[in-house]
């Protein structure tokens, strides 16, 4: 599937940091996509901010092809796990 004119976007982690992330993805790209380890968050998180997809699985969101962008928000010791995950899929990344 060719990339959109604006960036479908995903979010890792839909905590605290990524409220402050929000305004930017709405702004500049389509929120496709949120994974959080906690179903309830993500689900909410989905619902309130319009996304079209929840995952509790990192590997389940990025194994989809209509996401050209991940923002990880999760917490700093796992970043370099996760952005070589994100890579791998071949995803922009963001952190």
């Amino acid at each position: 599937m060719p990339p959109s004119k604006n960036g479908r976007c995903s979010i890792l982690g839909c905590g605290v940091v990524a409220l402050r992330y929000i305004p930017y993805v709405k702004k500049y790209g389509e929120l496709v996509a949120v994974c959080d380890k906690v179903p309830e968050r993500a689900a909410k998180f989905k619902d309130f901010y319009g996304a079209k997809e929840y995952y509790t699985d990192f590997s389940d969101m990025l194994a989809e092809p209509n996401i050209d962008i991940v923002f990880i928000l999760t917490g700093m010791s796992i970043h370099a796990k996760q952005v070589a995950q994100a890579a791998r899929a071949r995803k922009h990344i963001l952190v």
